[in-house]
């Protein structure tokens, strides 16, 4: 039996297969195209032929645009992390006195606010974006982590400029407050951190209208002696036993 020949694409792959076609003509198909690399943001498995429409960083935030600080919740260890928002690479680097491994390097995916960082020597980081940083675990473990943008600033609480919003002390940044440290100089000043060699510490009277003054002394003692005037001979008439001058 002779039937009629009719052409049209018969992959049913193509978005316009022909199930009565008899003749398949290739060059008709159309196929469905789109991403197909499954890292990617926007892959799509239903697609067949790659548009080059792969994206793989579509988070609402630039990577690039900070120095993030990367810890656990539990531990004291942390690092900074940089990212190369063109090559999709981080680099992990240890914190000044922290002990923990420096040097860390891999590739990550930003999609949709989930970021995932991968190396050789470890699984994964996944975390989630949540103004103002991250937060989630390391791939097969509990432990929490946090990332967040790096605040240099002075730590220590007895700066004057403590910055409690820091998460990376820079002492350079440090102002202490200055006076005197020598708690027996009577200008000590309990508060101040840094001596500036204002100690006061030669005691005696300071009253200049004392009869014992001491113009050496930087320190009242209290034991000024005021001047009374008056007749100091004891065989005179009008001896005044109260006069010392």
């Amino acid at each position: 039996t002779m039937v009629p020949a009719v052409y049209g694409c018969m992959d049913i792959l193509a978005t316009n297969y022909n199930a009565s076609a008899n003749m398949n003509d290739t060059t008709l198909c159309v196929y469905p195209a789109g991403c197909m690399d499954s890292l990617a943001c926007n892959y799509d498995p239903t697609v067949v032929l790659d548009d080059g429409s792969c994206d793989y960083n579509t988070g609402s935030i630039d990577l690039s645009a900070h120095t993030w600080y990367l810890d656990y919740v539990t531990s004291p260890n942390a690092w900074t992390v940089t990212f190369d928002t063109t090559n999709l690479t981080f680099l992990i680097s240890a914190i000044p006195g922290n002990p923990a491994t420096s040097g860390l390097t891999g590739t990550y995916t930003f999609c949709n606010d989930s970021l995932i960082l991968s190396s050789n020597t470890v699984t994964g980081w996944n975390l989630s974006y949540s103004a103002p940083g991250f937060s989630g675990y390391l791939t097969g473990s509990s432990v929490s982590y946090t990332m967040v943008p790096v605040v240099y600033g002075c730590m220590d609480i007895l700066a004057t400029n403590y910055n409690a919003s820091a998460n990376i002390n820079d002492t350079t940044l440090c102002v202490y407050p200055t006076g005197c440290t020598d708690s027996t100089a009577c200008n000590y000043n309990p508060a101040a951190v840094i001596d500036d060699g204002s100690c006061l510490t030669a005691y005696g009277c300071t009253d200049s209208t004392a009869l014992n003054y001491n113009p050496l002394a930087t320190c009242d003692d209290g034991s000024c002696i005021p001047i009374i005037y008056g007749c100091t001979d004891r065989t005179a008439i009008n001896y005044y036993a109260g006069a010392n001058v």
